[in-house]
């Protein structure tokens, strides 16, 4: 485990010395405030909610969000206790404020990947990919303002997924329950 943590650390420190532009630094301190809370997912299911065509949807994402947030920042993050990269990696600067909870893993990466899995496996149209696309920008960006190690995302990446994939397990078992219901 150590040596994952000295080789997150000079990952985070290259993505520090070498690749930080004050361009890149602009963008992807925006596209991080995107993440913060996962308020532009809920957001974006709010909008779908009112949208008959997109109303499925919008309840998928709203349960794959809930799902996560229960299991990343209620359970797992509380029981893990992994503190910040930079309060641990010397020399790393974060370019956002110190966060407050703990680091691994990453509720941006979670609830990015859970609403963006969540809209990729109920919209048909080619659009359904932007969403993951700004998901992953997303998950990226948590390692560029150094607040997250290579980990922390990766964790995120994976447990985002798995909610999303067991609300769409859900709600189909739901869906087919009540179909059957209502044909008796």
């Amino acid at each position: 485990m150590e040596a994952l943590g000295q080789w997150e650390g000079m990952f985070l420190l290259f993505l520090q010395d070498v690749v930080r532009t004050p361009v890149l630094t602009w963008l992807l301190t925006k596209i991080t405030a995107l993440g913060d809370a996962g308020w532009f997912w809920m957001f974006l299911a709010i909008l779908f909610l009112f949208s008959k065509k997109y109303r499925t949807t919008g309840q998928m994402m709203v349960l794959a969000l809930l799902l996560d947030f229960l299991v990343v920042n209620v359970a797992i993050k509380n029981i893990v206790c992994r503190v910040r990269p930079y309060e641990a990696v010397e020399g790393l600067m974060p370019l956002i404020e110190r966060q407050v909870d703990w680091s691994f893993p990453s509720g941006h990466a979670a609830s990015g990947l859970a609403a963006a899995t969540a809209i990729c496996l109920t919209v048909k149209s080619g659009w359904r990919y932007l969403p993951l696309a700004l998901a992953l920008l997303i998950c990226f960006s948590r390692l560029y303002v150094g607040v997250h190690y290579p980990s922390d995302v990766l964790a995120g990446i994976v447990i985002g997924v798995l909610c999303a994939v067991a609300a769409n397990y859900v709600w189909q078992r739901a869906w087919r329950s009540r179909s059957e219901g209502e044909n008796r």
